[in-house]
């Protein structure tokens, strides 16, 4: 596991943010806040980034800026696929998606630049699969 990361539920997010849970999932919907790793049923944030994406957000909010522009601008970021394995190996006792999460980071990490988008958009689609089967 990275050394200094640390994951955070969706209440604790919504705290920092000031917004409501509610609102939490339209600004994930929007790519303003990204999940960093899930436990069970449970979507965990990288607290860094987290607080990091709200001084921007409300920055940007301040000059002026809608929702809708600050995440296109977040979209043209280099995103990082957090490592939450770090370099552990697989083991019988994961389930699928720890198995998926682990896959997809090491690809990333091994991804050349043009195609770390594609990794990318391939772990959002996953995690829109995972939540609607309900894993």
């Amino acid at each position: 596991m990275t050394g200094n990361l640390e994951l955070i539920e969706a209440p604790e997010v919504a705290d920092i943010l000031q917004i409501s849970v509610p609102s939490l999932r339209d600004y994930r919907k929007r790519g303003l806040i990204v999940v960093a790793a899930k436990r069970g049923n449970t979507d965990l944030y990288d607290k860094a980034d987290v607080v990091r994406r709200c001084s921007i957000i409300r920055e940007k909010r301040g000059q002026g800026f809608s929702l809708t522009q600050i995440s296109q601008m977040f979209s043209k970021e280099q995103s990082n696929v957090i490592d939450v394995f770090g370099s552990q190996e697989p083991t019988p006792e994961m389930n699928d998606q720890e198995l998926l999460h682990g896959f997809l980071t090491e690809l990333y990490r091994n991804a050349s630049p043009e195609t770390k988008a594609d990794v990318e958009n391939l772990c959002r689609k996953w995690n829109v699969r995972f939540r609607e089967r309900g894993e």
